[in-house]
């Protein structure tokens, strides 16, 4: 509108606009997605200007209300002239002339640049655009060809499948590039959201600025192979060190509570490492430590809460746990509300993903898992006496506050680094210690090990299905996790009783 001269004829425009600056000071009537019908009303309109992808419902509701609308498809470059010169016509403006200029622009023939590329316009989890996509045909037009071949017009893809591309076009918007394990920086190119995801005059009036700075980046078959290996590595470490922490920590809390159902997730540390990971992606900060500030918190209310008389009572735990549960989970409720644009990486997150772990953080949980192992070996004796009663293990010499107390601390620290590092991925601490004590007995200090082969090896599995389902694509693994542990689970304990 503002190209076109018509700028003065808005009476209200979406939450969306923000260019060019005079829009500023026009009313808002709501997002793109979800406009208020009370606040157009209230503008009393000539017609309404939408989109052909408009919700047909918010139609429907236009038409009932006999407020005159008119659509243009603004899609792709097939349609955008003509609707151009629609669009000048309805509002009886004089800018053929300037609609003349920007047919130039798309007509003006630029060297070739013969580059595979990838464009994504959403990083966590990996969106990027299809084939049949304006994004695909403008950057066509530079001599680039866009890798995905998927009939989606905005498929989801995995990391290792950037690697196919010789640049990856970055339209997220993002702060930071998250995949620097996978893709060199040279490879990345990454460019103004507010430009390039929308078909527009300014599209076409930096066609050759994008040429240029296309041109200027290229990547290494070599650096390709090495870092593709390097991601592969990590992720399959991750896998494995995630498996077997999950399924320790299970173990040890129903040594501890005494309780069949008891799993890593049930004190509530893993609900207070969400809370602080959501807010650190609401806040555009990497959500590892704001996970281990969450959980750390949680974790130092349920034993203030648990603690009596200088003992930490079992039921005390549970009842902490669940409460800490219910509250964290409202807040977490709140953060996808108000995630706005942001809530697909927050439901990402909430499923768990093993992508987007660093080296840093696969040491630390390293670290953090034999810890927890060794003392579990060394004071296995002692643990296993808790199933007796606190009366009766303190009456054979076993201090069980302070063994509680480094047992809470120490299992809650990993499953927390856990929950930081990849989200939250649930019922394999459940299940793999059940199956190991239905297949292998009551013996904790054999079952040390055991559960965490068995959780090592039950996720590296589900992640490699995950992987291989769909074409360049990943499911999340701790949904994937669940759908084959729960009816595995039942197979086995069916053929045990």
């Amino acid at each position: 509108m503002a190209y076109l001269g018509g700028l003065d004829r808005l009476v209200g425009i979406t939450n969306d606009c923000d260019y060019p600056s005079e829009t500023l000071a026009k009313p808002r009537v709501g997002k793109y997605t979800q406009p208020d019908l009370a606040k157009i009303i209230a503008l009393q309109p000539a017609a309404v200007l939408l989109e052909s992808t408009a919700d047909p419902r918010f139609k429907a509701r236009l038409h009932a209300l006999r407020i005159a609308y008119q659509e243009f498809d603004f899609a792709s470059f097939q349609n955008y002239f003509h609707e151009l010169r629609a669009l000048n016509t309805a509002l009886g403006l004089q800018a053929e002339a300037g609609i003349q200029d920007l047919e130039k622009l798309w007509q003006a023939r630029l060297p070739r640049l013969d580059k595979k590329i990838a464009i994504v316009i959403w990083q966590n989890p990996l969106i990027v655009a299809g084939q049949d996509t304006f994004l695909s045909a403008y950057f066509a037009s530079l001599g680039c060809a866009n890798i995905v071949q998927n009939s989606l017009r905005y498929p989801e893809v995995t990391p290792e499948f950037l690697a196919q591309a010789d640049i990856v076009v970055d339209l997220s918007g993002a702060s930071s590039w998250a995949y620097d394990g996978i893709l060199d920086s040279a490879a990345v190119l990454t460019l103004e959201q507010d430009i390039y995801l929308r078909l527009s005059p300014r599209l076409l009036q930096a066609r050759q600025a994008a040429w240029r700075q296309l041109s200027a980046r290229d990547w290494t078959a070599a650096d390709k192979v090495r870092r593709l290996f390097e991601y592969r590595l990590l992720r399959l470490l991750m896998a494995l060190l995630v498996g077997a922490g999950l399924a320790l920590s299970g173990l040890l809390y129903q040594a501890m509570l005494l309780n069949p159902l008891a799993e890593p997730y049930l004190l509530g540390v893993s609900a207070g490492a969400a809370v602080g990971a959501l807010a650190g992606l609401l806040l555009n900060i990497l959500p590892f430590v704001p996970a281990i500030g969450g959980a750390s918190c949680a974790l130092v209310l349920v034993y203030l809460f648990a603690r009596k008389k200088n003992k930490i009572e079992n039921s005390g735990l549970i009842l902490s746990g669940v409460m800490l549960n219910a509250f964290c989970g409202a807040l977490i409720m709140l953060a996808v509300f108000f995630a706005g644009s942001k809530v697909n990486s927050l439901m990402f997150w909430l499923m768990g993903d093993l992508g987007l772990s660093d080296w840093t953080q696969a040491g630390l949980l390293a670290v953090a898992l034999l810890a927890v192992a060794v003392f579990a070996c060394w004071q296995s004796p002692k643990i296993e006496l808790l199933s007796v009663g606190d009366e009766q293990a303190e009456s054979l010499g076993v201090e069980t506050g302070a063994l509680k107390t480094v047992l809470l601390f120490l299992v809650s620290a990993l499953t927390a680094l856990t929950v930081a590092s990849v989200g939250i991925i649930g019922f394999v601490g459940l299940i793999i210690p059940h199956l190991v004590k239905m297949l292998c007995g009551e013996r904790l200090g054999l079952n040390i090990f055991l559960v965490m082969l068995g959780g090592a090896g039950f996720l590296f599995l589900s992640d490699c299905l995950a992987r291989s389902i769909l074409p360049d694509a990943a499911l999340p693994v701790g949904v994937l996790a669940a759908l084959i542990g729960a009816p595995f689970f039942v197979i086995v304990y069916k053929k045990s009783v």
